[in-house]
């Protein structure tokens, strides 16, 4: 009987990382072509957010890795070098440090996200510095600054208004628990 609990729990994340991922290619694709709002609202962001509550911190970074890149093969944005490596690797942070604080931790999600947030900022301007460095050329703070926080603060509250809620709601209905077997 443990036997197919387990692998019950295993097909319910699985499903979920999919439906996330299937999120973050369509999301950009659907808003995207809205001027004045499809980069500054970061929608690829809030499924892989919310698959690294939801479906835990390895399901959510390896979510967080592909859909980037998925998105570049299917629409051919975001370009592959330097912006969909980077963001690959800030998503897939965004993911673990959701989960593992979220749902291995059990710390409430108004502190988790925020965290994982800023913590995937920062994955993301290393990379970027990385790659370029690489290129032969820079990333400058007040680069880093502008791409990072003031020009995407609208898609940091987006995310901050919407993400918290869903959580919250899907454990009120008691259809997720941080933590929980699903049996």
């Amino acid at each position: 009987m443990w036997h197919r609990e387990k692998y019950r729990d295993r097909r319910i994340r699985l499903v979920t990382a999919a439906m996330c991922l299937a999120m973050a290619i369509v999301l950009p694709q659907m808003i995207g072509h809205i001027k004045m709002f499809g980069k500054f609202t970061l929608v690829m962001h809030i499924p892989v957010l919310l698959c690294g509550l939801l479906a835990g911190p390895y399901y959510g970074a390896l979510t967080g890795i592909v859909a980037p890149f998925a998105a570049f093969l299917l629409s051919g944005w975001p370009e592959l070098y330097p912006t969909a490596a980077a963001m690959a690797a800030e998503l897939a942070v965004y993911a673990l440090v959701c989960g593992l604080f979220h749902q291995r931790n059990r710390i409430h999600v108004y502190i988790t996200l925020p965290l994982a947030m800023l913590t995937g900022r920062a994955v993301f301007g290393g990379a970027m510095v990385l790659m370029l460095g690489m290129d032969g050329k820079s990333y400058l703070l007040d680069v880093f600054i502008a791409d990072i926080f003031l020009s995407c603060w609208p898609g940091i509250a987006l995310q901050i208004l919407l993400i918290p809620p869903i959580v919250m709601a899907l454990e009120r209905a008691d259809l997720y628990r941080p933590g929980r077997r699903y049996t």
